[in-house]
């Protein structure tokens, strides 16, 4: 399976850190196979410092976007808008007709999102993630205790995770938006700090508004 070696991953990390976060990326690029390398984005509110870092470190680099059959039609809107903007090409990764046909007859995202999460996002993941040896994604460690836990680089069971932004903090992340002249996806400015499926998405401070009245604060993606 995938791995770094201990002393190997040490170095990386620890040359990582002394780096600034969005010149990570293209250090990484040239310190492993980039030929290699998975990146998946939700196109949310936070995703465009993700991609900025990628266009920075890749040319037309290529993304994978889960498309759960949930998304709000201004992330579907703020995927084109970047896509266009930056020449990303990205490869949308759908459930199972069929598990999705079930979630949404049973309205699982109700009683059970655990599940619904892991029929539309973890398991079209899992079907790409073999192909892959390392995997890189836009976590920020402010957004939940589990997230604050994370190093830059890790290994996992199936695959060796890179987290650039780990430790960006929230006032940076924002400014970083203006200074990098990102656009900003369209619920931003409208309450919504944590953007994913509609139905179970909410207004609410940091992700409060994700998963209302469950203590569910991850899709499972991450875990």
């Amino acid at each position: 399976m995938p791995s770094i070696e201990t002393h190997c991953l040490e170095r990386l990390n620890s040359d990582c850190k002394a780096l600034l976060p969005f010149s990570r990326l293209p250090f990484l690029v040239d310190e492993i196979d980039h030929e290699n390398l998975l990146i998946t984005t939700s196109f949310g509110k936070w995703s465009g410092l993700l991609l900025s870092a990628v266009c920075n470190a890749l040319q037309e680099p290529t993304v994978h976007f889960i498309n759960t059959g949930y998304h709000f039609r201004e992330t579907l809107e703020y995927k084109k808008t970047l896509e266009s903007l930056w020449g990303i090409n990205v490869v949308e990764v759908y459930p199972s007709p069929e598990r999705h046909r079930m979630t949404k007859q049973q309205r699982m995202w109700q009683d059970n999102p655990h599940e619904c999460c892991n029929v539309n996002k973890v398991e079209p993941l899992n079907r790409i993630k073999n192909n892959y040896s390392f995997w890189v994604s836009g976590l920020m460690g402010w957004q939940t205790p589990h997230r604050s836990s994370l190093n830059i680089i890790h290994n996992r069971e199936d695959i060796v995770r890179i987290h650039p932004l780990i430790d960006l903090t929230e006032d940076q992340a924002i400014l970083h938006f203006d200074e990098l002249h990102v656009p900003r996806h369209p619920l931003a400015n409208k309450g919504f700090e944590s953007i994913g499926c509609s139905q179970c998405t909410h207004r609410g401070k940091s992700r409060t508004g994700r998963w209302s009245g469950h203590s569910k604060t991850e899709c499972g993606l991450h875990l």
